[in-house]
């Protein structure tokens, strides 16, 4: 009998043991997870780690190195400013028309015409000068083969032509037309006396004067009736 006790004395002790070793493993265990991430916030002994950052690429290391608003190497530059066109010192080509008594032009240019406008479609003069006149100045812009005159009000009262590569705006009329054709393009007889041929037009005058060898045309000029230019 006595051994028989022995026996359930240590049957319980054993199963007692065995309790207690359960009891004390279910505390600190970390629930294990089989997600993607469960591997990077733990160690194998279950202490928290930092997630490594993913590695810089060259684009970022350039990014960060870059000082704040360099150009990408990448990018194309600009050269802000330096789009704009020359400014001409040629007038365009006119188109060519009969001539006109009653709204005379030359070089596309009227009498009275402003001077922003004319500034407008021919640019920056080669060079200019002044004129007296009684009082007043006429300001004098030279272009290539083409001459115009404002008065102080900012007006066209003269303009002249001086070069056959200058277009006239008059069908049949140019620098170097002789006498014959020119008369004959402002509805004129040819003279035969002058070396002058002359057309009064709306508000002014049109004078061509004459080589006094070749009779061809050297110059033609516009006059304003207030412009003493001759």
């Amino acid at each position: 009998m006595p051994r028989v006790h022995a026996l359930r004395w240590l049957a319980v002790c054993w199963l007692a043991l065995q309790l207690s070793a359960c009891g004390s493993g279910s505390h600190g265990v970390a629930p294990t997870s089989t997600g993607p991430d469960s591997t990077a916030g733990a160690n194998v002994s279950g202490e928290a780690t930092p997630s490594a950052s993913p590695a810089a690429t060259p684009a970022d290391k350039e990014g960060k190195e870059r000082k704040p608003g360099a150009p990408s190497a990448s990018a194309p530059e600009t050269d802000v400013g330096t789009s704009a066109s020359p400014e001409r010192s040629r007038p365009p080509i006119a188109v060519a028309s009969s001539f006109d008594a009653e709204r005379p032009a030359l070089g596309s240019i009227a009498l009275g015409a402003d001077e922003t406008a004319v500034a407008g479609a021919y640019g920056s003069p080669a060079s200019h000068y002044a004129l007296p006149d009684g009082p007043q100045r006429i300001e004098m812009r030279e272009y290539e083969g083409l001459t115009v005159g404002f008065d102080p009000n900012g007006k066209v009262v003269y303009v002249e032509i001086t070069s056959e590569r200058t277009e006239t705006g008059i069908r049949g009329l140019s620098v170097g037309t002789g006498a014959k054709d020119a008369a004959k393009a402002l509805g004129l007889s040819s003279p035969t006396d002058t070396n002058v041929i002359a057309a009064r037009v709306n508000g002014g005058l049109l004078k061509l004067d004459l080589d006094p060898g070749s009779r061809d045309v050297l110059s033609i000029k516009l006059i304003g009736d207030a412009d003493p230019a001759s």
